[in-house]
């Protein structure tokens, strides 16, 4: 106390870059990489770094995205690689930049760009979700797809896609 008055002294930490997820999707012949942040602290952004199987163990730049500063809230980030190499292990990470120069990276993410061959309905991601979620399918030829979403009681909620779709993997 001070003149009968109490201080109280908060010290703040430092909010790292905090990444909740990183994935990726084949849609279309192109992969769709997707990450989100709860907490970012003097953020600059994202290279998006990759590697194929054949190629070795070094990891080339295909991009950046830029980050969102200093941010208290969650941010969702994409990134599309248009250079499809179909029947091949791609590995990618995210090196996140600070605004001085500093970096670290990610946990690495494989995807295998084979094309279906079954009828294949992925488990949404995040689950359980509110209010949005990711789910994947493949599809093995030209096919008539439609995906609904129902409620724990049976009841039809919503319908996401009702069209016809070539062969691939969507989301």
């Amino acid at each position: 106390t001070i003149n009968g008055q109490v201080n109280i002294v908060i010290s703040l930490t430092e909010l790292p870059v905090e990444l909740t997820t990183f994935g990726g999707n084949i849609d279309d012949n192109k992969i769709i990489l997707i990450w989100n942040t709860a907490t970012e602290k003097n953020n600059l952004g994202y290279y998006i770094e990759k590697r194929c199987e054949n190629d070795g163990k070094e990891f080339h730049n295909i991009g950046f995205v830029l980050g969102s500063g200093n941010s208290t809230i969650p941010h969702d980030y994409t990134f599309i690689d248009t250079t499809f190499i179909p029947n091949e292990k791609i590995y990618y990470r995210l090196k996140q930049v600070d605004l001085d120069g500093t970096f670290n990276y990610s946990s690495e993410i494989c995807l295998e760009t084979q094309i279906p061959e079954h009828f294949k309905l992925m488990q949404n991601y995040p689950n359980p979700f509110n209010p949005t979620t990711i789910i994947y399918y493949e599809i093995p030829t030209k096919s008539q797809v439609e995906l609904k979403v129902y409620d724990i009681l049976g009841k039809e909620i919503s319908t996401l896609i009702n069209t016809t779709q070539e062969r691939g993997r969507y989301s």
